[in-house]
């Protein structure tokens, strides 16, 4: 589906609506998924990058890096109702468990927790080299950063917002997901690979070579496939979680960026040569 303004990220809000950033437009697009359109833009600040629902998925907040702010907006009416500002350019955010507290990392190298009740900070800590990516492990107790220009993910312990261990995985970082278990961590490289780290121990498990850029990184619903956008190359790579057998390799052309994976639906890839890419 066409979608003007250089599309960075895609999440879900409800089982049949999508939120895609248009870093260009200053703006989110409200899509609807049973017949994909768009069905109503929302105004933020300039350079919106990620989009998180809250889970009601009748709000959801908004990384607007040029406002230095938080932009929280209302899907059902459409508007932006509020910015909670940051203090540098907010780049990966994801919610607590409890959907009460967002985590932002921002180009100053630091990771803020915001209070969504009170729209303020209440606490925030250094990190090594930047996060562009930000995933929480499934208990709801840490967060994972990706340290772009390190090559090393941050394990951060929450809510006391402490650094409990550093992965040193070289290269230039990019998405990161954590599998339902707990047990296994992924991360896309945009130096040309794909790692997986087991995190009872810290060890890097396997390194699966791409040979060009990865970026965009999500595991299946069921955790069976690991979905990896090859930035540069316009290739969505379906990989088997277990042996990184590739299993499909999709050409979607353009700029693969940010992607969704939820329930039976659709795979949702941004793509930023300007539309979305739906995957069975």
């Amino acid at each position: 589906m066409a979608i003007s303004g250089a599309p960075f990220d895609v999440a879900l809000a409800l089982s049949n609506v999508a939120l895609v950033t248009r870093g260009h437009a200053a703006a989110v697009d409200v899509v609807a998924l049973d017949r994909p359109r768009v069905t109503r833009t929302i105004s933020v600040g300039p350079v919106p990058t990620r989009v998180v629902a809250s889970p009601q998925g009748d709000w959801a907040y908004v990384t607007s890096q040029f406002s230095e702010a938080i932009d929280i907006i209302d899907i059902q009416w459409g508007q932006q109702i509020a910015a909670i500002h940051v203090g540098g350019h907010p780049l990966g955010a994801v919610l607590s468990n409890d959907g009460k507290t967002l985590y932002a990392s921002t180009n100053r190298d630091r990771i803020v927790a915001l209070s969504l009740s009170r729209q303020t900070i209440v606490a925030e800590i250094p990190i090594p080299h930047g996060s562009p990516q930000l995933c929480r492990h499934p208990s709801g107790r840490r967060l994972y950063a990706s340290g772009w220009r390190s090559g090393v993910v941050a394990e951060i312990e929450v809510p006391a917002l402490r650094l409990l261990r550093t992965f040193d995985l070289g290269g230039v970082v990019q998405e990161v997901t954590v599998t339902a278990d707990g047990q296994g961590l992924y991360a896309a490289n945009e130096a040309g690979w794909l790692d997986v780290v087991h995190l009872p121990t810290g060890k890097r498990s396997a390194t699966l070579k791409l040979g060009t850029a990865a970026l965009g990184l999500a595991l299946s619903a069921d955790d069976r496939d690991v979905i990896v956008g090859l930035l540069h190359a316009g290739k969505v790579l379906i990989i088997d979680r277990h042996t990184l057998e590739l299993r499909t390799t999709l050409d979607t052309g353009g700029m693969p960026r940010l992607i969704a994976a939820h329930g039976n639906g659709p795979v949702l890839v941004a793509n930023e040569a300007g539309w979305v890419d739906w995957i069975h």
